[in-house]
């Protein structure tokens, strides 16, 4: 048989994504459009333009598809802890690390809102999530523990690690109600109202402190319910 002189056919149509980010934005644009637990991986790899071996590569489940390159950037908010505590007191260091860290360009603000809009709505992403939440959290109380927080109180760091999630999850809950709210104001809203019940350097409130604080709550309380019957 005659030796073709011919290259290698060429492929018509969709060109091939290889970026991780273009995978997901063709995941994300599925979506959006169908709902989360109606688009398969087969059809996301189609979108995208890629073999199923490679879209699992990438990308283990849907899941991952939505929560992108999350893992990775947990780096970024150590790096960003670690840098505004040698700047700053622990409390304020903490606040400052959260806010950079949710800090979007503008061109990818829309794709945030629809991938956390999925995060905190979709009812089959919530497990994962719970795991990703964790993973967040353990960031924040490692950091507290190797700055020294909670030697004295080993649960003070898990605390203040639910708290900051806590209010993590309000701000973007409160962003994604409201169009035209601006994310980074929000979580600055949020943290500097967590921050106020915190001590300036994180340390534990001693017990003669929340003495006082449980007594100050009860004569507040009681002041509250003489207003009430005063009024009745």
């Amino acid at each position: 048989m005659k030796k073709s002189n011919e290259g290698p056919a060429t492929r018509i149509g969709r060109p091939r994504i290889t970026n991780q980010g273009e995978i997901q934005h063709a995941a994300m644009r599925l979506f959006n459009s169908r709902g989360f637990e109606d688009v398969t991986m087969d059809e996301i790899a189609d979108a995208a333009g890629v073999s199923r071996r490679t879209l699992f590569r990438y990308f283990a489940t849907k899941h991952d598809l939505v929560w992108g390159e999350f893992d990775g950037s947990l780096l970024t908010m150590r790096l960003l802890l670690e840098q505004y505590a040698r700047e700053l007191p622990l409390r304020e260091a903490l606040r400052k690390a959260v806010i950079d860290f949710n800090s979007v360009p503008d061109s990818e603000l829309e794709t945030h809102r629809q991938r956390m809009r999925m995060i905190l709505g979709v009812p089959g992403l919530q497990a994962h999530s719970t795991l990703k939440y964790a993973d967040w959290r353990k960031e924040i109380v490692d950091f507290l523990r190797e700055q020294g927080v909670g030697s004295k109180s080993s649960w003070y760091p898990d605390l203040i690690g639910h708290l900051c999630l806590a209010a993590s999850l309000s701000a973007y809950e409160n962003w994604l109600e409201c169009e035209g709210s601006d994310l980074c104001t929000l979580l600055d809203q949020a943290y500097s109202m967590l921050i106020i019940g915190l001590n300036e350097d994180l340390t534990a409130p001693t017990a003669t402190q929340l003495k006082q604080s449980r007594t100050t709550s009860r004569a507040a309380s009681t002041r509250q319910a003489a207003r009430t019957r005063s009024k009745n």
